[in-house]
């Protein structure tokens, strides 16, 4: 059983609708070798600063966004396709278990039998 001290506080409404949109638009990327990814992963990077330095301001736990940005900081020029779909992928991930968004389905005709 967890301790009130080292029970997370939730993520307040404001913080999970701005990573909700934001996870929204990674998505719009059809698939891991669409070119838009890498676009997309640099346009999260000023978002997630603001969405970071805002969650400290009210001490909430920002540890996975955190290393999110700063991995979104390390990321070169022109990286290579598998560190940018790593990434994208990662980036996915973290702000779905954020915004309790669901992975969305498959298109049914694209579903396999």
């Amino acid at each position: 059983m967890s301790s009130p001290r080292t029970r997370r506080k939730p993520v307040p409404t404001e913080f999970q609708q701005e990573l909700a949109n934001v996870l929204d638009r990674l998505r719009q990327a059809s698939d891991r070798h669409d070119q838009r990814v890498h676009l997309l992963l640099g346009d999260l990077l000023p978002i997630l600063e603001s969405i970071v330095q805002r969650m400290e301001a009210q001490s909430l736990a920002t540890t996975s966004l955190t290393t999110l940005r700063d991995d979104l900081r390390r990321l070169p020029p022109a990286p290579d396709q598998t560190t940018v779909n790593d990434l994208w992928t990662r980036a996915l991930q973290i702000l779905g278990d954020i915004t309790g968004a669901p992975e969305p389905r498959r298109p049914f005709w694209k579903r396999r039998t």
